[in-house]
């Protein structure tokens, strides 16, 4: 499957015409990594980025459901048989309108509770009331901001974990489905020394799950945890994308995405090169890997000889598939660039102009081949159909199109790019994906 990284925001209502279609085989997991591993990793691990996101205020607008789309779950589906009427037979054809619904991003968290995530605060070197604190109440102290969340009282975890915090409440990420795991775990806590069996991070402490509803089950594990281990960077982040994987194989028609989220190098069970590794191993399982790094510039620790590089971290992010690693200033204001990156995060992730198929009517299989994607311009008085083309590669740089993610086996469908264009850049045209008569091909 295409790894989906990239999302335009499409103002407008989709329904969809839907034909027979299979599951999708299995995935299989990443090759585990059950070494002893190491206990001090040779290169810097940390997190840079080229900018956290340029979003910010309050909108966020890529969380936004798109105009005249209803609610945002999507338009009634189809639950009665449909009588499959041929064209051909010189008999109008009229399909069943489904309005679609833009495939869901699924988030997996990996998030770091190293004893460097005790290290205090830096300065704040942007001028806010308290730096770190920012927007979710007043530095060095604890208050609650806008999301509910409380604000950092003096190192990188209660202010990381504010602005995660923050996140999931906000109204902006209603919609998405998130869910949590930390490293380390396990191992000798005595020593600070954790699990480097990567199927001890396979698990989730919070399954993935629909937000709002899942917010406070994440906000509680949160608080329930508490920094006292070393970095095992490596097994963690296979943890990740193999339940990534397997999440995905019971959802297949979700755009399913690990974010690892982390203030500096692995100092156990592996090195950088490693880590590079297991993202590379997890994109070619369609499972893209973002870094979030936490960076406290002008502040030294003892828990974190080594600064975060993001010369590293950028490699981890390339070798998952999403370019470079996403930064987190503590100097600055955390919940605000959090709340920023992970606005950039959901608009890579989500496809630009896809749409899940509905489900089969009771007792029956959908046709692929009787499925029409319709585009009604704003104004315009009747929609007009669409052309079906194979594959992306097949679409009119002019006319455009669209296809199907597995012309066999479908579960999504994507405009081409001169549709998604059109479509987008009309903010009240609308698009219907109706079910029951033959396809509009180029033939």
């Amino acid at each position: 499957m295409t790894m989906l990284q990239s999302f335009v925001g499409v103002a407008s209502g989709i329904g969809i015409a839907v034909a027979c279609s299979a599951s999708q085989g299995p995935g299989s997991t990443i090759s585990l990594i059950n070494s002893a591993g190491g206990n001090g990793a040779t290169a810097a691990f940390a997190a840079g980025a080229s900018g956290a996101a340029a979003a910010g205020g309050s909108s966020h607008s890529s969380y936004m459901t798109a105009p005249g789309s209803g609610d945002p779950i999507g338009g009634p589906m189809i639950s009665t048989p449909i009588p499959m009427v041929d064209a051909s037979a010189g008999t109008k054809c009229v399909g069943v309108a489904n309005q679609g619904k833009q495939v869901t991003v699924d988030v997996f968290f990996m998030f770091d509770q190293s004893l460097s995530m005790t290290c205090a605060l830096p300065p704040p070197s942007d001028g806010s009331a308290g730096g770190a604190a920012g927007a979710a109440g007043a530095g060095g102290s604890t208050a609650t901001g806008a999301g509910g969340a409380t604000a950092a009282t003096g190192d990188r975890w209660s202010a990381v974990k504010g602005a995660l915090q923050q996140f999931v409440s906000t109204p902006a990420a209603a919609g998405i489905n998130v869910g949590i795991q930390y490293f380390g775990l396990g191992g000798n806590v005595l020593f600070a020394m954790s699990s480097c069996n990567a199927a001890d991070y396979q698990g989730a402490d919070v399954e993935i799950a629909p937000l709002p509803g899942n917010a406070q089950p994440i906000i509680d594990s949160l608080n329930n945890h508490k920094p006292s281990t070393n970095t095992p960077t490596a097994p963690a982040l296979t943890g990740a994308i193999n339940h990534a994987i397997a999440w995905k194989n019971k959802n297949p028609d979700h755009a399913v995405i690990v974010v690892l989220v982390t203030d500096g190098q692995p100092n156990g069970c592996g090195t950088v090169a490693d880590v590079v590794n297991v993202a590379k191993q997890g994109l070619t399982s369609s499972i893209p890997t973002y870094v979030i790094g936490v960076t406290s510039p002008g502040t030294t620790c003892n828990y974190d000889m080594n600064p975060p590089n993001q010369q590293d971290l950028d490699a981890v992010a390339m070798a998952g598939g999403t370019a470079a690693s996403l930064i987190v200033d503590l100097s600055k204001d955390t919940a605000k660039q959090f709340l920023d990156t992970m606005d950039k995060i959901r608009a890579r992730s989500n496809p630009p102009c896809q749409y899940t198929l509905p489900p089969a009517p009771m007792g029956e299989h959908l046709d692929p081949m009787k499925i029409n994607v319709e585009y009604t311009p704003p104004g315009a008085p009747m929609a007009m159909t669409l052309t079906f083309v194979s594959q992306q590669a097949a679409c009119d740089p002019a006319a455009g199109g669209w296809y199907y993610d597995d012309p066999v086996t479908p579960k999504t469908i994507s405009l081409c790019p001169a549709t998604c264009g059109k479509v987008t850049a009309d903010v009240s045209g609308a698009i219907n994906i109706a079910v029951g008569c033959v396809t509009k091909t180029t033939k």
